[in-house]
């Protein structure tokens, strides 16, 4: 069986083991607030580009590229 990786958290930059989460398991607390921040934003303004929902929301550009990879 594969060991799974260690990655770096792109919001604090913690070293953490990468499973599911696309951050360490602190900041995944953080991360669903902002998800649900920009989620608001799109539901009100519809499409919307990254740069856009990130100002609109007042997240970080990181998060809102992060729920596209996602």
């Amino acid at each position: 069986m594969a060991a799974t990786p260690l990655v770096k958290c792109p919001r604090c930059g913690k070293l953490y083991q990468k499973a599911r989460l696309a951050v360490c398991k602190e900041c995944a607390i953080f991360e669903e607030q902002d998800y649900s921040k920009v989620r608001d934003v799109m539901n009100e303004i519809g499409v919307a580009a990254p740069g856009q929902a990130s100002d609109k929301a007042g997240v970080d550009l990181g998060v809102v590229l992060r729920m596209i990879e996602v």
